[in-house]
This record gives structure tokens, C-alpha cells and sequence, in this order.
């Protein structure tokens, strides 16, 4: 960052101040979502149960009937949502954003599902809470349309922070990267996390990213900055960002010291941000998979 013409120093004052193309979580609450317990060790999708009690069956993401999931493309999910939107820029709450929950191809059910952000930001669909995950589509106007598929509810206070950003900011995250934003493409960001057993999340660190394509993932450093040198993910916020993503599906991994895990982005769009979680679940790893020696 040696440059210093205005526009690259509006740049770095636009990163600087906060632009994390992912998700964040409000602070932790130490309430317990009630668990989907269909009394089985196996997921009604084929896949080990996922969750932290070893009989309950919350499938996550099948489209068999009957199912639990509640993320399926017939039926909207029921369970309590909550997630909050930020500027990237001054971090403030974007109240009055239409925050709607969509099919895994981003269609809209039938009515739609929506919801407007209050003054703190926060869209929040349904009653109570249970482990699971929804999919959801937020516009406003001088912002980005962004998706966030496959997201699990988490127990956090205020569920996932998803950061809206202008034109103009993901212009200044391009000269950052030194990269071409092609309009015809979209950018994928998320983050790494682990969900412990009372539901709660924690950033994960350490972890590289990567997709079948070979496309090029960058991560952050802890100011939430994107970071060109930088080779994993950061234990301070686990966040990671692909730019120019050409429509369609994508799988991506997540490798953290040999543990694995994926999750399929069901459609990127032109112009448009998507976010996706890669997520280790207690089930699987009932510790933080960060190694002790991450910085």
C-alpha cells in the first residue's frame, strides 16, 4: 500500500474501516436452541447427524418428504432467524433493507418471505429456535444485492453479521487485491467457523479455502482489511473472499491443520455477492479445530 494518489487513499480508508465481504456474529447469548430430535443417529439426508447430541436428527438440507430441515424448496423455514446488517464502510446499522428468505436457487417461495431490517439492522423471520439452517436474499437501494445460502442458525445475539456494501467500496476492495472487477462474474466471501455444542460460534483460523475451479481465495487480516500476503484464515474473524465467480454452482473446502469440510454455494449471480458458511460442527470436532500455534 505504498501508492498514495486520493483514490487509493480513499481505498484504504473504505477498507480500513472495516471491509469484511463476510460474515461476522453478534456477541454470544447463552441461550440453547432447542435441538430437532427425531431420535436416530443418521441425518434423514444420508450424512452423519451433525449436531451435539448424538440421537437428534436435524438434517440440515434434504428435500425428502417427510423432512425436518425446514430449508427445503417447498416450504419456507419456520424456525427463528435472525441476522444483521451493517454499512461496511461506518459499520452502522442498515435499517429499511428488504431481507427476504429464498429457495437454495435463490427464487422467492410462494408468497415471499419477507421482512424489513429495524433501526439496529436486525431481520428477524418466525418464533422459536431450533438448529438449522435457511438461506436469504437482502436488497437496498445504493447497495449490493446480496445472497447468504445454507447459513446455520446459531445462538448467537443477533444471529450472523452480513456486511452491505456499495459500488464504490467493492471498487476500493479491487485496487486493494490489485485485481479487475468483471461485472459479468460475482464475488463469493464467507467465513470459517466452528459451532459448539450450547449452538454458539466461533471463528476458526488457520484454514485455507479452495474450490474445484483453482480460482483464487484471499483472507484478512485483523482489522478486517483483505489481505494479499496473508495465506489462511485469520483466528480473529476466520473470513475469506473469491472475486470474479462465474455464475453457477460452487463447492468449496475448507482445510484447517488436515480436518476438512465443504459446503456447495448453489448459484453465484452476475454483479451480485454471495455468501457462503464452511462450518465445523461440534458432532464432528468437539473443539475448535484452530491449531494452538495460529496467529
Amino acid at each position: 500500500m505504498e501508492k498514495r494518489t486520493w483514490l487509493f487513499l480513499l481505498t484504504a480508508l473504505l477498507l480500513a474501516a472495516g471491509l469484511m465481504f463476510a460474515c461476522g456474529k453478534a456477541s454470544s447469548s447463552s441461550t440453547t436452541p432447542t435441538i430437532d430430535d427425531d431420535n436416530d443417529s443418521t441425518d434423514d439426508d444420508g450424512s452423519p447427524d451433525d449436531d451435539a447430541s448424538p440421537d437428534d436428527d436435524d438434517d440440515d438440507n434434504d428435500d425428502a418428504s417427510p423432512d425436518d430441515d425446514d430449508n427445503d424448496d417447498a416450504t419456507p423455514p419456520t424456525e427463528k432467524i435472525q441476522f444483521t446488517l451493517t454499512d461496511v464502510l461506518t459499520g452502522a446499522a442498515v435499517p429499511g433493507a428488504t431481507c427476504e428468505l429464498v429457495r437454495d436457487d435463490g427464487s422467492s417461495f410462494s408468497p415471499p418471505v419477507t421482512v424489513t431490517s429495524d433501526s439496529s439492522g436486525m431481520c428477524t423471520f418466525n418464533g422459536g429456535a431450533k438448529t438449522d439452517l435457511y438461506s436469504a436474499k437482502v436488497t437496498m437501494n445504493g447497495y449490493i444485492t446480496i445472497y447468504a445460502f445454507d447459513w446455520p442458525v446459531i445462538a448467537n445475539t443477533g444471529g450472523w453479521v452480513f456486511r452491505m456494501v456499495t459500488p464504490l467500496e467493492r471498487t476500493g476492495l479491487a485496487l486493494l487485491l490489485g485485481v479487475t472487477l468483471d461485472s459479468s462474474k460475482g464475488v463469493v466471501a464467507g467465513g470459517v467457523d466452528w459451532i459448539g455444542s450450547d449452538g454458539t460460534s466461533q471463528d476458526v483460523g488457520c484454514a485455507t479455502v479452495s474450490d474445484d475451479a483453482s480460482d483464487t481465495f484471499f483472507y484478512f487480516d485483523s482489522t478486517g482489511t483483505p489481505s494479499k500476503s496473508r495465506t489462511n484464515t485469520n483466528p480473529v474473524n476466520g473470513l475469506f473472499l473469491a472475486v470474479n465467480i462465474p455464475p453457477g454452482s460452487l463447492t468449496i473446502h475448507a482445510d484447517t491443520n488436515g480436518d476438512t469440510v465443504d459446503t456447495t454455494v448453489p448459484v453465484v449471480f452476475a454483479d451480485m455477492i454471495v455468501y457462503a458458511p464452511l462450518t465445523y460442527y461440534y458432532a464432528q470436532y468437539p473443539t475448535n479445530p484452530t491449531p494452538g500455534s495460529c496467529s
